[in-house]
């Protein structure tokens, strides 16, 4: 593939041109591949293709714009890639005209200075060869105006010198054809009107190169009011004195080539260095360095002049960084290095004229010759820097105005920026954005600064300091120095103190190196707009941050939403995180920024305020869970009536994020579940107990599902502690009901059964019919899963008259269900296979698909205990594909432990071993003991069947230990009659009578069926 821009925008496959739509997408194009490799923000592609008159929609725009250049472009995503804060076009240097334009050009000046002229000559030519007309040709009108311009001048400077080379191969005759051309196109162009009056003059055409020289001095008079400069009169006194040799005929000069002089060694000539010191402790930035350091030569030694920014928040590192990368260019700049301090983040920004004044004086003006204006000093300082290599290195600039006039005018000086804005509006500058240290980074630098010694001592200690400085280099900075200066100092105890996010920023304080205040100069840069918005932000605390969110936490229009994030992210306030699994575009803030918001949102905002704006987000969230519950039954029990906000009416902002949670439930509370978290702390600390517990109670399902646990935990916490604030008795008996099925699922059934019995009361004192039934279910859960099956089957029977009282056919179908499984474990198959049926119908009706699955699993349990394993193989196998396609992980392996032993009764226990080994990992990732134990069960289970005793004993004896960490006897009674076949087997008659003996007691405890049928093979769930 080649794409050109020398000409029309052009994409090229081979011989076929590849069409790239209208004039926006080609103008886009265009931006990526004037800089391919490189990353070209959204913000600045908006500025490309529609200039001033931006629509409201431009980012998403642009967002379809590349992907139908994806579409229709060889390599499609891979070759136009996503990288914060835009996009980068990902392609062969060859690949692109002026990519290789440049090379070619670089080439034919090197071959130029070792005197090849005649290979410079074909390199010129063939460089000139890819031009098809004016750059950017018909977006040369556009924002890209500049960049076309500087792409001709290249060329033109480029066909000078060919015209020069050809001079001194004495190739008149062809010359004055191309330069007769040439300068009819470009009258202005000195030197090329210069070639031609030198090439007609070797020729004997006299009078022509002086009517040449005529025609030019007209035109610059009439048209400029300026005479010809000294080489044009210089080539035409020398043809009035017929003096070739002063024209250069005959002696084949070598070609000037731009960018290649240097001034000759004088000690007349100053040779500033100015760069200050870097940081002895300097650290990391490798890949950043490497990429400044190399371009900048390179495109310098190239004959450009090559401008580079180093952008980034505060604290960051960007000093640091161009301070260490000019000195690693000393030797590229042997003609000196200026720098400059501009103080753009303070209230007073140094000056031009001064900054003008400095550097004219270190290359070698006196006080009386330097200028007094602006305009003349800057045009004496290009003059100065002229046929030089210097580097000048900008430090803390604040917009492109105080830059411009300090950049140099001709090839061979560099020039590098540092500042917190991103300096769009330089033309051509390349950009580096600095994010906060890798975490390997940060903590080499603080080992570094503190010393190895006392780290080593402390590596937890040293891992907290990490995380709590954000990884921020001035934060790093700043607790080293603390710790080198305070030797007595544990890091252990500047940890716990930097632990009070409310001291924090008082903590990373050292001098006049205050995280603080540096955070404090770009937000007090800010309109009051974005500087609320960030507020806002702070208040609410989440981690990362889709657009809803800030469009919620202000309740305004779309485009308002989009300048006010662009705002925040060009301030380095914010940070594009990229687009997650979901396709939203997400955005984060370190834990520093977050702090330093959250406070100035304290000290500024009115606590009314910020409660409606969180309240606005939190109200968002649930209705996005309650949507996917309503439209996805979780076929479960929750004791909360979300009829009260299924009706709601989403907001503007709510229904976007609606769909995009609907669109994959699934991966949508992956993406989300921390944000949720936060956002029900959040909103309990704010005394919100009312939304608190509505989403902690909605999440629960979720949580459910992916075995959350701390999360469960965290959610229901803080809104438990919110509702009791609030004397909210309804959300504290729904919030116990919940923590009890918590730590059901946790496997820890007594304080499962004392919260169901304090929300029991709740419920009852409130007169709550349906609190009641949920949590007598529940209830009944946590009663059969110890094996206390009567009075499973008691609490049953009172929640199945509630639910069938209240109409609710959900909760009536999981209690069915439960039943069922109850009756099973008491022997009674008839009446379990009654319950579990009426239950699979029920679910099916609903269209629960998680509540069939269960369900389905379920029966196959009471057809193998039937002997049915056929049919149980079949229903396990149509559970395990629903929870493969709902992505639920846990209840697959569950159903794949059904399925694993009818395999096994069915003598096919060869095809249980991939399912045995999924569900063991799956158990073990998700934290479910019950379920890992269950699976060594089974694994033992089939060793016996296959005669394997040793594997068995020991998977079996594995399953023992951990029914007896959760006591849960029936279960460890029923693994040790599979113990006692195998010890049998072995030979070992004694403990095999000895276990069953002990197992038949308990069977008679608990009353089950296997006491009557203690010979037959075990079932489980």
């Amino acid at each position: 593939m080649e794409i050109r821009v020398l000409g029309s925008v052009e994409v090229w496959s081979g011989a076929a041109r590849v069409p790239v739509g209208g004039s926006k997408p080609r103008a886009l194009l265009a931006a990526l591949a004037l800089d391919p490799g490189h990353v070209i923000s959204v913000s600045r592609l908006v500025d490309v293709v529609w200039g001033d008159d931006s629509p409201a929609t431009a980012t998403d725009l642009v967002q379809s714009y590349v992907s139908a250049l994806r579409r229709k472009l060889p390599g499609g995503s891979e070759v136009i890639e996503t990288r914060t804060p835009g996009y980068v076009l990902r392609v062969e240097p060859g690949d692109v005209d002026h990519v290789r334009f440049d090379r070619l050009v670089a080439e034919a000046r090197a071959e130029a200075v070792r005197g090849g002229t005649e290979r410079a000559a074909e390199l010129f030519d063939e460089a000139l060869s890819l031009w098809r007309g004016p750059a950017l040709d018909e977006l040369g009108r556009s924002t890209l105006a500049a960049e076309a311009a500087r792409l001709d001048e290249a060329r033109l400077a480029v066909l000078e010198e060919r015209a020069a080379a050809g001079l001194a191969l004495g190739t008149y005759e062809a010359l004055v054809g191309e330069l007769t051309v040439a300068v009819r196109r470009h009258p202005a162009r000195e030197a090329l009107r210069r070639h031609l009056m030198v090439a007609l003059y070797a020729l004997d055409r006299q009078a022509d190169a002086l009517a040449v020289y005529r025609e030019g001095r007209q035109f610059l008079v009439h048209e400029h009011g300026v005479e010809p400069g000294p080489v044009l009169r210089a080539a035409h006194e020398a043809i009035l004195r017929s003096d070739p040799g002063a024209l250069g005929i005959g002696d084949r000069p070598a070609i000037a080539t731009a960018g290649r002089r240097s001034v000759p060694d004088s000690p007349t000539v100053p040779r500033p260095a100015q760069l200050p010191a870097v940081p002895a402790d300097f650290t990391g930035r490798g890949r950043q360095l490497a990429e400044v350091t190399a371009e900048l030569s390179s495109e310098a030694a190239a004959g450009t002049v090559p401008v580079w920014v180093v952008s980034g928040q505060g604290g960051v590192g960007k000093s640091t960084l161009a301070l260490r990368a000019a000195h690693e260019l000393v030797d590229s700049f042997p003609d000196g290095q200026l720098f400059a301090q501009l103080h753009g983040t303070t209230g007073t920004p140094a000056s031009t004229d001064a900054i003008l004044a400095r550097f004219l004086k270190a290359l070698g003006d006196t006080p009386d010759t330097i200028p007094s204006t602006v305009e003349e000093q800057a045009e004496r300082y290009r003059s100065m820097l002229a046929g030089r290599r210097v580097l000048v290195v900008l430090d803390d600039a604040t917009t492109e105005a105080q830059v411009r006039p300090l950049l140099p005018g001709t090839p061979g000086c560099a020039v590098l920026v540092t500042s917190r804005n991103r300096m769009a509006g330089l033309v051509g500058a390349r950009l580096t954005e600095l994010d906060v240290m890798a975490d390997a980074e940060a903590r080499e630098l603080l080992i570094r600064i503190t010393g190895d010694d006392r780290v080593a001592a402390e590596p937890t200690a040293l891992r907290r300091l990490v995380d709590q400085s954000a990884r921020l280099p001035l934060a790093v900075r700043i607790i080293g120095v603390r710790l080198a200066t305070r030797r007595h100092w544990r890091l252990a105890q500047l940890s716990d103190r930097l632990d009070d996010e409310t001291r924090r920023l008082d903590e990373l304080s050292a001098g006049d190196q205050q995280v603080r205040a540096s955070f404090g100069i770009s937000y007090d840069a800010l309109g009051e707009d974005a500087r609320a918005t960030f507020r806002r932000l702070g208040a609410l605390g989440l981690p990362t941050i889709p657009v809803w969110v800030v469009g919620a936490l202000l309740d305004v229009t779309e485009d308002v939403v989009d300048r006010l994030i662009e705002d925040l992210v060009d301030a380095h306030l914010l940070t594009f995180g990229g687009v997650d699994g979901c396709g939203q575009s997400r955005y984060e803030m370190h834990d520093l920024l977050r702090i330093f918001a959250a406070e100035r949102a304290a000290a500024e905002d009115l606590p009314d305020v910020v409660t409606a704006a969180v309240a606005r987000v939190v109200t968002g969230w649930l209705h996005a869970v309650d949507t996917i519950l309503a439209s996805r039954p979780p076929g479960g029990l929750s004791p909360r009536d979300r009829r009260a906000v299924a009706d709601r009416e989403p907001s503007r902002w709510l229904a976007p994020a609606v769909d995009v949670a609907l669109a994959d439930p699934h991966l949508w509370f992956a993406t989300e579940h921390h944000s949720l978290v936060t956002s029900v702390e959040r909103a309990a600390e704010l005394d919100l107990g009312k939304l608190a517990a509505d989403l902690a109670s909605a999440l629960s399902a979720s949580f459910a599902v992916s075995n959350l646990f701390d999360a469960w935990t965290r959610t229901h916490n803080s809104a438990l502690a919110a509702a009791r604030r609030c004397g909210d008795r309804y959300a504290e008996g729904m919030l116990l009901a919940e923590f009890g099925q918590l730590r059901y699922k946790q496997d820890r059934l007594a304080e499962a059964r004392t919260y169901l019995m304090q929300a029991l009361q709740v419920f009852r004192e409130l007169g709550d019919t349906r609190g009641e039934a949920m949590t007598l279910a529940a209830l009944a859960t946590a009663n059969h899963e110890q094996g206390y099956l009567s009075e499973a089957l008691h609490f049953f029977e009172l929640a199945d008259a509630m639910f069938h009282q209240l109409g609710d056919e959900s909760s009536l179908a999981y209690s069915s269900r439960l039943a069922g499984l109850v009756q099973l474990e008491l022997g009674d198959l008839t009446d379990a296979h009654r319950l579990v049926t009426r239950s699979l119908s029920a679910f099916r009706r609903l269209g629960s698909r998680r509540g069939e699955g269960m369900t389905l699993r379920t029966l196959s349990l009471v057809h193998r205990a039937r002997g049915e394993y056929q049919r149980a193989y079949e229903l396990g196998e149509q559970a395990r594909t629903i929870f493969h396609e709902t992505g639920d992980e846990l209840l697959e392996a569950y159903s794949a432990r059904s399925v694993a032993k009818a395999l096994i009764r069915l003598g096919r226990g060869a095809e249980t071993d991939a399912l045995l080994e999924q569900a063991l990992r799956t158990s073990r990732s998700f934290g479910d003991r019950w379920g890992e134990a269950m699976s060594l069960r089974t694994m033992g289970e089939r060793h016996l069947a296959e005669g394997r005793l040793v594997d068995a004993e020991r998977r079996l004896r594995a399953a023992i230990r951990l029914w007896r960490a959760i006591d849960l006897p029936l279960h460890q009674a029923r693994t040790e009659r599979d113990l006692a076949d195998t010890l049998a087997a072995s030979g070992d008659a004694a403990a095999a009578a000895k276990l069953r003996a002990e197992m038949v007691e308990v069977f008679r405890l608990y009353g089950v069926r296997e006491l009557a049928e203690h010979t037959t093979p075990a079932n489980g769930r």
